[in-house]
């Protein structure tokens, strides 16, 4: 199971008013991400994720979470 203490998103200008909801579809991407077993991650820190201004909430969320995958398998090896 992935624990998420806090996360906080740099999000470009123009997506403050979007934050809160991108962050909860971003936690909501991740709820099913396999884990192996214990891993604690103290911090993890994310390439930057290139986004079209014109993106939706929905796409910003799963390119977030997607980096975040990939970092994750790259800390559990």
């Amino acid at each position: 199971m992935l624990v998420i203490e806090k996360m906080r998103l740099d999000l470009p200008r123009g997506f403050e008013d979007r934050a809160e909801h991108i962050g909860r579809l971003v936690v909501h991407h991740l709820s099913g991400m396999p884990v192996q077993g214990d891993l604690h991650i103290a911090r993890l820190s994310l390439p930057p994720v290139r986004i079209h201004s014109a993106a939706s909430d929905e796409q910003v969320a799963r390119q977030v979470a997607q980096s975040i995958q990939v970092q994750v398998a790259k800390s559990e090896k």
